[in-house]
């Protein structure tokens, strides 16, 4: 494999990101995770709705219900 001259930065986990950050406003590439906190189901709802770019959400929770409502 030929090296390519350039940056490479690893998979990366961000946490406790909010919408107002620009991690969060701007479309990056790579292998990174953002995690969203969320008080409440609704909360989590509406920010997944609400992004323009919709390239994939998952939830986190100990409540089955909510995680059964956010499969549907």
């Amino acid at each position: 494999m030929t090296e390519r001259p350039g940056f490479f930065l690893g998979p990366c986990l961000f946490d406790h990101v909010t919408p107002e950050m620009s991690i969060y406003t701007d479309e990056i590439f790579g292998p990174v995770l953002c995690v969203v906190r969320a008080e409440t189901y609704e909360d989590a709802a509406r920010l997944v709705s609400e992004n323009p770019y919709a390239n994939g959400a998952a939830i986190f929770t100990r409540d089955g219900s909510a995680a059964r409502r956010f499969e549907h």
